[in-house]
């Protein structure tokens, strides 16, 4: 498995574990990462905080493969912190 690293600019949170960055390199999916669906308040909820942690911001994306849909499964880094630990974290400790 090739694993491809690239360092961009989140320019669209569009759900609890998916992003677009400035390039136009297509959807981006947190790997391992499971949220409820958007259209729940948990789901809503999750897209709010996966925001706020990195939307505008420069994260370093690296990507192990494409899912069913062609988004990128990516671990995702943002200083030196992994985005997608931090979601889970934060996944679990909701009610």
């Amino acid at each position: 498995m090739r694993i491809t690293t690239k360092r961009a600019r989140v320019t669209e949170v569009t759900d609890g574990n998916t992003f677009r960055t400035s390039g136009g390199a297509g959807a981006i999916r947190l790997a391992s990462v499971r949220v409820p669906a958007p259209t729940t308040r948990s789901g809503a909820e999750a897209t709010a905080e996966l925001r706020r942690l990195v939307q505008g911001r420069e994260v370093r994306v690296e990507v192990y493969a494409t899912d069913e849909d062609g988004s990128a499964l990516a671990s995702v880094k943002l200083d030196n912190k992994s985005v997608n630990l931090a979601m889970n974290r934060w996944l679990e400790s909701r009610p």
